[in-house]
């Protein structure tokens, strides 16, 4: 019965609201429907769209940033950073598609603000940063004090560092730190701090940068994003060469999170930084525990591959091959392999000397192609290969110089014009006779490299008979192998200077070319490059380069080089020097066009007597030869003009297609030398050489000179 006062308390309450409602109309019962009207309104914007919406954008979301984490150190072979998977891209369109259904038809529902939010947030994941910046100042023009302001204000932040609006970005990050920092949302203050360091990052304002991320680790709750941000003040360090501060600062990072990406990197940085300080037992001893902590199984490549670098700069040569293999055998075909393969290879060539080794393992180093060291690997195995070549060459061609005073080992012509030969087709390993390919001309490297691989030829086997089906050469001159050998010296000192990068073997071999030969074509480069490799020298050990540059510039004062080396010397340049042979060759050749071969030959032997240092020198006597052999079929004047460019120009273009045209001028000669007999088909056509430039000849095949052939200017070639 005590419930009944209450009962009529209630019955009481209800009637006078009947009675008020009675006396106001109808304005209670419009509310009461608007307001469940509204609350139907939200139900079905809520479940029939918004709910689905949430639910997907939240699985796509998950799966963008999990990728990011996971990729964190890596390379993705398919996709690039910052872009997602087509799957979570399709589940983005969807979030979409649905908030804009809500927008288009529960325009008053109370997850406007929230659909606007979704959709910026997934234009932003798309990186569609235009339509991602267009949504979210959309919400916050809608609903300036929204319950989502500061979490819209910071995403509007990120796209417009996307967009590169720093200017815009800054002011607008500046205010949201400082308005989440008092309203107690410190996540979202540290956040924008730490998007602000990256926008200075950008900008290159390192100290400002680092204020901001420092910041980040103070406001923040959010460890992980502390970790991240002191690991961005570890980098900027790094970066400045400010290694002291830069190691304190990555070993702080794992103080506010166990993340095991962030403890790998930091760590590894700090005994990089370290390294730089050459202190090399902490290196040593920070590398260790990483290799040692189980949880960085999935980057133990890295570090021992560090391990090895801070072994090969502390001196421990030994223990840095140890690792190099290791980390080239184990992770074979990787990026990380073939760095452990470039970097073993590079310890052998420069502190072992072990080309072959080290060639073997720029291989490995180029196994997969689409790595970013395999060009530079790739060209150093071209290098090695040769360096193997010239070298064989040199050794080869040496070994024949040694033996040339021993009379008994060279074929001779005896009285009777028989060409004493031997059979080099029986060759026996244990034989010490030494048998010379056919051909009277002096020898080019190539020729030589034959003639010693035919060099084992059984004493026995050795007979006088008239032969001529067997090759046959006489001895060789002196000078015509110190060409020869100085040729293939300069092209080592090449290799060693322009692609291994190696000194003191560079200085070696230009200095053995300059005392095998002084070839007016190579020694300017010669002489130029020797004081450069003296100029860079910090020890002084090869000497002044001064007096290299001087002796340029005493015996080549006209050459490119000379030019450069009083640059360097801060001499004044000379005017440019007209080679008074070129206009002489000019009207020479202007005379053979027009069939005027005697007067032709006069011009040219004036530039041969008369400018015997020009570079046409060499063009003119084999012109000479030439025109001997094709014009006048006079073939023992072409043969003996072919035999001079060979023994004085042997390093030379002319040298070389002197040599090659020597058995084709060889031919026997009609009685009636000085009859114009039509000319003989130069060989091969096709691969001919127009000779235009001494110094640039360009591949041209050259019109036909046999009878009824074209009737073109005619031209001297070089086959």
């Amino acid at each position: 019965m005590k419930s009944l006062p209450y009962f009529r308390f209630i019955f009481v309450v209800l009637v006078a609201c009947l009675l008020g409602s009675a006396l106001a109309g109808c304005t209670l019962f419009s509310t009461i429907g608007g307001w469940f009207s509204g609350g139907y309104e939200n139900t079905i914007a809520y479940f029939n769209a918004y709910y689905n919406a949430r639910r997907i954008f939240v699985e796509a979301e998950a799966e963008v940033l999990n990728t990011e984490l996971s990729a964190r150190g890596k390379q993705s072979p398919t996709l690039q950073a910052g872009q997602i998977s087509p799957a979570a891209k399709q589940k983005f369109t969807q979030v979409i598609d649905k908030c804009s259904h809500i927008l288009s038809f529960y325009p008053e529902s109370a997850v406007v603000d929230d659909a606007l939010l979704l959709i910026g947030k997934s234009y932003y994941y798309q990186r569609d940063y235009v339509r991602a910046e267009r949504k979210f100042s959309e919400l916050l023009a809608q609903f300036p004090g929204g319950s989502l302001r500061l979490v819209g204000q910071l995403w509007f932040l990120k796209t417009l560092d996307k967009l590169k609006l720093y200017d815009d970005a800054i002011a607008v990050g500046e205010a949201l730190a400082n308005d989440a920092e008092e309203a107690g949302e410190k996540d979202v203050a540290g956040e924008a701090r730490a998007i602000l360091g990256s926008i200075l990052t950008a900008q290159d304002l390192p100290l400002r940068a680092i204020e901001q991320y420092t910041e980040a680790v103070r406001v923040t709750g959010d460890g992980l994003l502390r970790a991240e941000a002191q690991c961005k003040i570890g980098d900027l360090y790094f970066s400045s060469k400010d290694y002291e501060n830069a190691s304190a600062a990555y070993l702080r990072v794992t103080q506010y999170s166990p993340d095991v990406y962030l403890t790998y990197y930091s760590r590894l940085q700090a005994a990089l930084a370290f390294r730089h300080l050459k202190k090399h037992d902490t290196t040593i001893a920070l590398l260790n525990e990483l290799q040692d902590d189980y949880r960085l199984n999935d980057y133990v490549g890295m570090i021992r591959l560090e391990l090895g670098i801070t072994y090969m700069l502390s001196g421990r040569t030994a223990d840095a091959v140890h690792e190099y293999r290791y980390v080239d055998t184990t992770y074979a075909r990787t990026e990380i392999g073939a760095r452990g393969a470039f970097e073993l290879g590079k310890l052998l060539q420069s502190h072992y000397g072990d080309y072959e080794d080290a060639k073997l393992a720029y291989t490995h180093a180029t196994q997969n192609p689409a790595l970013p060291i395999a060009p530079e690997a790739q060209r150093r195995v071209a290098a090695l290969d040769r360096y193997f070549r010239l070298q064989d060459e040199f050794a080869k061609t040496d070994s024949v110089l040694f033996v040339l005073d021993v009379d008994t080992l060279w074929i001779r012509h005896d009285t009777l014009d028989r060409t004493a030969t031997f059979d080099f087709r029986a060759k026996q390993p244990d034989s010490l006779v030494v048998l010379i390919d056919s051909s009277a001309a002096p020898l080019d490297s190539s020729a030589i490299a034959q003639a010693i691989d035919s060099t084992l030829v059984d004493p026995d086997s050795a007979r006088t008979t008239a032969d001529t089906s067997l090759p046959t050469m006489q001895k060789p001159s002196r000078d015509s192998l110190n060409v020869v050998l100085s040729r293939v010296a300069f092209e080592i000192g090449e290799v060693f200077y322009s692609d291994l990068e190696i000194a003191d073997s560079a200085f070696f071999w230009y200095n053995q070319s300059l005392k095998l030969y002084v070839d007016s074509a190579r020694a300017p480069r010669t002489l130029f490059v020797l004081g450069e490799i003296m100029r860079a020298d910090s020890a002084r050990r090869y000497g002044d380069e001064q007096e290299m540059y001087q002796r340029l510039l005493g015996q080549f004062p006209t050459s490119l080089y000379a030019e450069q080396a009083r640059i360097i010397l801060g001499l004044h340049s000379i005017p440019a020097w007209v080679d008074p042979a070129a206009t002489i060759y000019a009207d020479a050749e202007s005379l053979m066009d027009a069939g005027q071969y005697a007067r032709a030959l006069a011009m040219l032997k004036t530039i041969v007597e008369e400018h015997a240092a020009s570079s046409f020198a060499a063009k003119s006597k084999y012109a000479m030869g030439w025109i001997y052999e094709h014009y006048l079929s006079n073939p023992d004047s072409a043969l003996s003009n072919y035999e001079q460019v060979a023994n004085q120009y042997g390093s030379t273009a002319y040298g070389a297609a002197a040599r090659r045209r020597l058995p084709s001028a060889s031919v026997t000669a009609p009685s009636d030398t000085t009859a114009k007999a039509p000319p003989q088909q130069p060989t091969d056509p096709a691969r001919r050489l127009e000779l235009r430039d001494a110094d640039d000849e360009k591949t041209k095949p050259a019109p036909p000179d046999s009878v009824g052939g074209a009737r073109g200017k005619r031209r001297v070639v070089v086959d």
